[in-house]
């Protein structure tokens, strides 16, 4: 895993791969279920899919360049 940013994302994550993401410089953010950062959204597994698609979508949308028809 390399990383491309001068600041690290804060991300939330599967339990698992905590120590690898901490290791590339990641900051692991452990009490949210899903942690939005620019266009990045992520989620700590299978289980917080419902608030992963739902701040996935808001977030998506809200910064879109283009208007939402309807």
């Amino acid at each position: 895993m390399t990383r491309r940013r001068a600041r690290p994302p804060p991300v939330t994550s599967w339990p698992g791969i905590c120590t690898d993401l901490c290791n590339v410089g990641v900051e692991i953010v452990a009490d949210q279920e899903v942690v939005v950062d620019g266009q990045l959204v992520t989620s700590r597994g299978p289980a917080g899919l419902p608030a992963f698609c739902a701040a996935a979508v808001v977030e998506q949308f809200a910064r879109a360049h283009y208007p939402i028809p309807g």
